[in-house]
């Protein structure tokens, strides 16, 4: 279910002239559904995607391509391994929850495109390989394991 939660305005003053820029941010609250897969209805525009406490065991590459706008996503569930290029797609996120999952393995490539991302909140996961240089994605990350 997707909430229009609130609205930002932003403005700036640029060679005299005010610029006002109205955005909309969207919440998909996917919590306690009882899903076991990414929903295929989450509006492109969402900023916010809450898919914790479900029963995702698995992630595909493609379940993220059309969430460009995401910013925060959070995936505590039952996630065993992070394939390559999981998040493609997620061009703006910043925040990434995975902790609370039965993670054991991540492939290289698995934060491919993740660019942007501030944050990875990993902890709470039996992780038993990790490929050297994964967590190279932003040089202002911070990671949480």
């Amino acid at each position: 279910m997707c909430e229009k939660t609130h609205f930002h305005v932003f403005s700036a003053l640029l060679a005299g002239f005010l610029l006002v820029q109205l955005c909309a941010c969207f919440k998909y609250n996917g919590t306690y559904k009882s899903l076991i897969e990414i929903p295929s209805d989450v509006p492109a525009e969402c900023a916010v995607i809450d898919l914790s406490h479900n029963s995702i065991f698995g992630l595909r590459s493609d379940d993220f391509t059309h969430v460009t706008q995401c910013t925060s996503l959070d995936l505590s569930n039952k996630i065993s391994t992070v394939e390559d290029f999981t998040f493609r797609g997620l061009i703006n996120l910043l925040r990434l929850y995975l902790c609370n999952n039965f993670i054991s393995v991540i492939k290289e490539e698995a934060f491919n495109g993740l660019d942007n991302l501030l944050q990875l909140y990993i902890h709470t996961n039996p992780i038993v390989h990790v490929p050297l240089g994964i967590l190279t994605t932003s040089t202002n990350a911070v990671f949480f394991i």
